[in-house]
């Protein structure tokens, strides 16, 4: 999305191959699954780096 530059994005993760366990005690539902860390180094390596990089996007979506 481009909101901040790449040095202050900070690390994430993401759920693979995720099972359903059970429901907690408010209704919501629990799953189990492997944790995938990411960085933003990673989408970089894989997306390739932003066009146009941070300090030349725009900063109004309506033309500004």
């Amino acid at each position: 999305m481009g909101l901040l530059p790449a040095e202050e994005v900070p690390d994430f993760f993401v759920l693979e191959d995720l099972v359903y366990v059970r429901w907690d005690d408010a209704g919501y539902p629990i799953y189990r699954g492997d944790r995938i860390d990411v960085s933003i180094d990673d989408i970089i390596v894989r997306e390739g780096p932003r066009s146009p990089d941070f300090a030349a996007a725009r900063r109004n979506p309506r033309g500004g």
